[in-house]
């Protein structure tokens, strides 16, 4: 009906200027903290002060694997990073490392698209300080997908692997309502950086996420430079992907582990 439709677009119209300031608060959901937790991986914790006197907090996971290689982690929203870093599978890296972003977990400061990149590179070049020889791998996880992305364009690691990632903040969001793209702050165009991305590259999406659709996989391979590239989709929901036996298998043979 047209008075239904004029009214639903004069109620969107009033709410961009909320969506617009509260953006990043809208964005960004960080997850409690968890004092036992913590405590119980205490000798594990790392803190690193970036360049504008902010300190992020993460983990150093040791492992007893004999072979020479690290992992670098990038969680999603909400996420507690801790409880994934310890997970078996990852007990084939010598070392696995993952941080929390500014204002999330311990770390100070306010979370935006730039710090955040800022951030990831600098914890890229002091975990290759603390591990010269080793063979640098990359995962990310949802909005971690972006930030791994991003830093594989940078760096070039020995592989990249991204779990449900998406296209663009702006492409999720067409999903349920339209905001024109110059009005995001923060666009994690991950699209844009696989671009650059000549690694090898995973991406597994999940067939019953209901936060991210499964199709934003499809286009994010379409878009990798990458020769040796692939992309499988699992019967998991969004945040169950990681954990999922299907993820856990894929990753296995596809780093050769």
């Amino acid at each position: 009906m047209p008075f239904l439709r004029a009214l639903n677009s004069a109620l969107f119209l009033a709410g961009l200027p909320v969506i617009y300031f509260l953006q990043r608060r809208l964005l960004y959901r960080p997850s409690n903290i968890n004092p036992f937790l913590y405590d119980q991986y205490a000798d594990a914790q790392l803190v690193f002060e970036t360049e504008d006197g902010e300190k992020i907090h993460g983990w150093e996971i040791k492992n007893k694997a004999i072979n020479d290689t690290v992992l670098i982690f990038f969680g999603g929203n909400s996420q507690e990073i801790l409880q994934y870093l310890k997970k078996e599978h990852l007990r084939n890296f010598s070392r696995v490392y993952g941080f929390n972003y500014r204002g999330f977990g311990l770390s100070s400061g306010t979370p935006s698209e730039l710090n955040i990149f800022q951030d990831a590179l600098s914890i890229c070049q002091k975990v290759r300080e603390r591990n010269p020889t080793a063979k640098i791998h990359i995962e990310g996880f949802s909005l971690g997908a972006s930030v791994a992305g991003y830093v594989a364009s940078e760096i070039n690691p020995e592989s990249l692997v991204l779990v449900s990632p998406f296209y663009s903040i702006h492409a999720v969001l067409n999903e349920k309502l339209y905001i024109p793209n110059f009005l995001l702050w923060d666009r994690y165009e991950l699209h844009r950086f696989l671009k650059s991305v000549t690694v090898p590259t995973l991406i597994v999406s999940a067939k019953c996420d209901d936060v991210v659709p499964h199709q934003h996989g499809s286009w994010l391979y379409t878009e990798l430079a990458s020769l040796k590239k692939e992309v499988h989709y699992i019967n998991a929901t969004h945040n169950g992907a990681l954990e999922h036996d299907e993820f856990i298998e894929l990753q296995a043979i596809f780093r050769g582990r």
